[in-house]
Parts: C-alpha cells; sequence; structure tokens
C-alpha cells in the first residue's frame, strides 16, 4: 500500500522528493500537482501521468475542487503562501510536509500548531541541511572539545545557478 500525497509548488526542493516519489512508485503514489508555471506543471503530469484534472494552477482551485483520497501534502510553495495553504490542508485531514519558513508570523506558526493539534494531523517542517553528515560531525568534534571551542561562526553556501 503506497502513501497518497499531493503537491503545492513543484520548485527545487519539492523537485528533490519527486525524484524519491519516481524511485519508490510502490511507496509513494503522487495524486495532485498545484504549480502556477505551465511548463513545470505539465512535466510533473507526463512524468506521474497524472490525469489533467488533478493539476492545478492554484491551491484555490485545488482546495475548492480537489475530493480524490489524499493522505498528506508536501507544501513547497512560495513562503508567503504556507500559512492559508497549510491551514486548509489541516481543515482536510491531511497529513503535512512544510519548507521553511512555516509561516510570516510567530503567531501564524502557533495558529497553524492549534489547528494540526486540534485535528490530530502532523505537521513536519523541512530543516533538512542541520541534519547532514558534516553537521552532525562538526557537532560531534566540537562537543568532545576535539577541536577546540567556537569563537565565531562564518558559513558560506555556494549553490548552483537554480537556488
Amino acid at each position: 500500500m503506497s502513501v497518497k500525497l499531493a503537491v503545492i509548488g513543484v520548485g527545487n526542493r519539492t523537485g528533490k522528493y519527486l525524484h524519491f516519489f519516481s524511485l519508490h512508485p510502490d511507496a509513494v503514489e503522487l495524486v495532485a500537482v498545484v504549480e502556477p508555471d505551465p511548463v513545470r506543471r505539465e512535466a510533473c503530469r507526463k512524468q506521474f501521468s497524472l490525469p489533467e484534472d488533478r493539476c492545478f494552477a492554484s491551491s484555490d482551485i485545488f482546495f475548492d475542487s480537489f475530493h480524490e483520497p489524499c493522505d498528506g501534502v508536501i507544501i513547497g510553495s512560495p513562503d508567503r503562501f504556507h500559512h492559508a495553504q497549510a491551514l486548509k490542508a489541516i481543515e482536510r485531514g491531511w497529513h503535512i510536509l512544510l519548507e521553511k519558513p512555516v509561516a510570516q508570523s510567530y503567531g501564524q506558526c502557533l495558529e497553524i500548531a492549534a489547528a494540526a493539534r486540534d485535528k490530530g494531523v502532523k505537521v513536519g517542517v523541512c530543516y533538512v541541511l542541520r541534519f547532514l553528515s558534516i553537521y552532525r560531525k562538526v557537532r560531534e568534534l566540537l562537543d568532545s572539545g576535539a577541536i577546540g571551542r567556537v569563537t565565531g561562526v562564518s558559513h558560506r553556501e555556494y549553490v548552483g545557478i537554480d537556488r
């Protein structure tokens, strides 16, 4: 039995999850995609053989008209939409994998948390980089005193043109 998931926003991060979906079709079934960019939406539709009526240009249309079975949703849309989309997904009883930041304010975060708690929905927040093995190893070495003590941090992340 596979988990039925929808995705909102088919950008860089969601693309990583979709790659996982394609590698594990027995574990995850993509049931709907929401993406305002028609080229990205169509590419996703073709990759996962989705019917056109499961591909949406806006989350408002998606939440108003999608009524198929769905276990959860990955929200990878622009940050300013996270709060409203999360609340609508929670209202539907869907579990959420939510890209950071959760919302635009602390109050919105509390509102999402309260709604999820009341509905019995799980909301996972993606803070992916902090769990990379390199960061765990640095933490281990610092905690052990093997490399001295931290007096300052300067972090740079060199990313490609797709970021």
